[in-house]
């Protein structure tokens, strides 16, 4: 198999070389850039997408996401539940996380964590009369 290969691959060098006289296809000139002026530039690129975000007061995915967690945490009794009383929307991302290969138990004890201290931060909220 390997011999089919290498001879391939010598009939394709010997008889389909290209000319290295032939003019460039390019439509426009591409320069090599060193990896870390890539890196840099990507870092640039996203600083200033995030201050645009700031700008404009538009949270990030994982912001609405934890909000969002918080919220059907709080109108929820997490410490009395059962199958029958999961809201459907934290029964679609409990399911989400199971099926990427998260403990059920684990993901649970990340929201109620979660939840104490969103307990916990408005307790102390209160108690400054904010």
């Amino acid at each position: 198999m390997s011999k089919a290969i290498a001879d391939i691959d010598r009939v394709r060098r010997e008889h389909f070389g290209r000319s290295h006289d032939r003019p460039s296809g390019r439509l426009s000139r591409r320069d090599k850039q060193p990896p870390e002026m890539i890196r840099a530039k990507t870092r640039l690129r996203t600083a200033a997408w995030r201050t645009s975000l700031d700008d404009r007061k538009r949270p990030e995915a994982y912001t609405v996401a934890i909000a969002f967690l918080v919220s059907v945490a709080r109108a929820t009794d997490l410490e009395n539940l059962d199958a029958a009383g999961i809201p459907p929307a934290f029964a679609a991302m409990l399911q989400d996380m199971i099926d990427r290969g998260y403990d059920p138990k684990e993901v649970m004890a990340v929201v109620r964590r979660l939840c104490r201290a969103d307990r916990r931060a408005r307790r102390e909220a209160a108690e400054r009369g904010v």
